[in-house]
């Protein structure tokens, strides 16, 4: 067999294991076996990168990894509690960013019940993969930010890095890269508290090159959503003056349970401003380098949301 035919057959091979693999994940939401290396590895659903040449899983039932499946390698991501679906209640997830002469870069989140247990920074191209774990520097940085803000609490803040968003069973990546930074979003958060300051979220803007940490801050549309605009401001004012009319109307056992609905509305208000803020950011990321104008986006949603609110609660008020 000449050397040509031989090629061939190599590239034929290539491209039915990658076929395979991509119909597998497309066929079935579970997730699939495939041998890579002599290693059975269990690759996990909604990890592969957009070209589908890579793809997060675990072998040996105790190691997690990034594949390859061109080249049929595998990295390894050391880690004391690997995620190993699905026998624990952690979730693991993958945002991967745009390919840049030949290299393409994804953070790699492990996550426990209620704080990121380890965070790497992926890098591929021709010469390999390579990974670094991360984790302790973006939380030494946003623990810096939440003690600056609550500094009586602080320690107690558990802090995840939601690499990904899921809306409606689809998952997107929710960190923004740019030519040499990318965005990462964190959330400290209080488990199971009900303080409205038990939640501090905001952005740590990581170096590509080598992962480390250029700065952390708190989104202050967060912290305070009605502080700049005008229009909000009076929506607020207004969302307020309804609210406290009604709850004088009711029974205390009706005004407290209006307290815990308000309190849901709210973080639902919040996380829908939040998600149509980052599509937008998704969005303008996947088409220019130009920095993502998620504020109206997301004022917008909030302004939407207080009004609604607004009207919901007069007409009940109207019925008293």
């Amino acid at each position: 067999m000449n050397s040509l035919n031989t090629f061939k057959i190599h590239i034929l091979a290539v491209f039915l294991c990658c076929a395979a693999v991509a119909k597998a994940a497309d066929d079935d939401d579970e997730n699939k076996t495939v041998d890579i290396g002599g290693k059975q590895v269990v690759i996990f659903k909604d990890t592969f990168s957009p070209d589908r040449r890579y793809a997060a899983g675990c072998y040996d039932e105790a190691e997690d990894c990034i594949v390859d499946f061109k080249k049929k390698k595998i990295l390894r991501l050391p880690c004391d509690q690997p995620y190993i679906p699905p026998e624990n209640h952690a979730s693991f997830a993958v945002s991967w960013g745009p390919e840049v002469n030949g290299r393409r870069q994804a953070f790699v989140e492990n996550e426990a019940r209620f704080y990121t247990d380890n965070l790497w920074l992926v890098a591929a191209d021709a010469t390999g993969m390579t990974q670094k774990e991360i984790a302790s520097d973006l939380d030494a940085s946003v623990r810096a930010v939440v003690a600056d803000k609550r500094p009586l609490s602080h320690s107690r803040f558990e802090i995840s890095f939601p690499v990904v968003t899921y809306t409606d069973d689809v998952v997107k990546g929710a960190v923004v890269y740019h030519e040499k930074t990318a965005e990462v979003p964190f959330s400290a958060e209080i488990p199971k508290s009900m303080d409205d300051n038990a939640l501090v979220e905001g952005t740590v803007t990581v170096r590509l090159g080598d992962g480390s940490v250029e700065k952390a801050g708190s989104d202050a549309a967060r912290d305070d959503p009605f502080a700049s605009d005008p229009k909000l401001r009076k929506a607020d004012e207004e969302l307020n003056k309804t609210y406290a009319a009604l709850l004088h109307a009711l029974t205390p056992a009706r005004a407290g349970e209006l307290k815990k609905e308000q309190r849901k509305w709210i973080e639902q208000r919040n996380d829908d401003a939040d998600t149509a803020g980052k599509e937008v950011a998704v969005a303008e990321n996947s088409d220019s380098d130009a920095t993502a104008d998620t504020s109206k986006a997301r004022n917008k949603s909030l302004l939407e949301s207080t009004q609604k609110r607004t009207a919901e609660l007069k007409s009940r008020l109207s019925g008293h």
